[in-house]
């Protein structure tokens, strides 16, 4: 084959439902399959999934509300209202996309009319729902290579309610085994909804290449998840 490659405008909806997400790439159907509502999923694109902005209750009021406190750090102020010794926006950034792409290893094509260029999607995301993106880009494609044989992956969300809801923790995993003796030759593990962006587990990554998928290795990859 000759990989994959999403158009930003592509609806949450044609993804969840996408004959063309087979094999490990049947994560991203998942993904999108648990975001928000059906209404919601026919009109938002995987695009605009991975561009929104972050979410926090000091922020997300009217300008009106805000002026009746001091800005916030995201604002252009010092203050963080969630946690007042902060010096970084720590609001949350929910894109139910963004861990399993990262975690397939996807590319954002980005466009603008002086050309295009590519970067990795891990390092797409800045932090407080800032991307990479210029003033006159825009994110046009999201381009993953094919993965290689005895390659699988995994999604899992976590939300207090299994719709329309916000999730929790979202942790993707793809994970590629050798045929001869079952061990893990490589692995990309991205988690979601705990920072201000995706966070790319190196360290569990690390713990689980070369070793044996076994109960015992994922039960000590999930404690390292904690730490995040």
């Amino acid at each position: 084959g000759s990989g994959l490659r999403i158009g930003s405008m592509a609806t949450l909806s044609d993804v969840a439902t996408s004959q063309e997400l087979k094999g490990a790439f049947h994560i991203l159907a998942g993904a999108a399959s648990k975001v928000a509502s059906p209404l919601i999923r026919n009109l938002a694109t995987i695009g605009g999934n991975l561009c929104q902005d972050v979410r926090c209750y000091y922020y997300d009021q009217s300008e009106f509300w805000r002026k009746s406190i001091e800005p916030c750090i995201k604002l252009g102020g010092t203050a963080c209202h969630q946690v007042k010794s902060s010096k970084l926006c720590i609001a949350i950034f929910y894109s139910d996309m963004a861990p399993p792409l990262i975690a397939l290893g996807a590319r954002a094509k980005i466009v603008s009319p002086d050309g295009e260029r590519r970067v990795e999607l891990k390092d797409f995301f800045i932090g407080a729902g800032d991307t990479l993106l210029k003033k006159g880009e825009l994110l046009a494609e999201l381009e993953i290579d094919d993965l290689p044989l005895c390659s699988g992956s995994s999604y899992v969300r976590h939300s207090l309610r299994e719709a329309v809801d916000y999730p929790l923790a979202i942790a993707s995993a793809v994970l590629t085994v050798s045929p001869s003796d079952g061990r893990c030759t490589d692995a990309r593990v991205a988690l979601g909804a705990i920072s201000s962006k995706p966070v790319r587990a190196e360290e569990i990554e690390g713990l689980i290449k070369g070793g044996l998928i076994n109960d015992g290795l994922l039960e000590k990859a999930a404690e390292m998840a904690k730490k995040h």
